[in-house]
């Protein structure tokens, strides 16, 4: 991706870090790296809102980058 792509993402997913923002319970925020990528960085007073934040985030950013939908991993269990 050349670094009008990578900023046109970083500022779709900033819509989506305001949007996922609850002030006073988690705060959301996207940056681009200086080349190739983007960091995507909450504070949170609670663990339990992060996880559904991320895969919100990587899904997005599937989507962006290889046009297709994220599968999310199966956690298998062992015996």
């Amino acid at each position: 991706m050349d670094q009008t792509s990578w900023l046109r993402l970083e500022n779709e997913l900033n819509i989506a870090a305001q949007q996922l923002t609850q002030p006073d319970e988690i705060r959301w925020g996207v940056s681009a790296l200086t080349a190739h990528g983007l960091v995507i960085r909450a504070l949170s007073k609670q663990n339990t809102t992060l996880a559904a934040g991320l895969l919100t985030f990587w899904r997005m950013a599937t989507q962006a980058l290889y046009g297709r939908n994220a599968i999310p991993p199966v956690r298998s269990i062992s015996a």
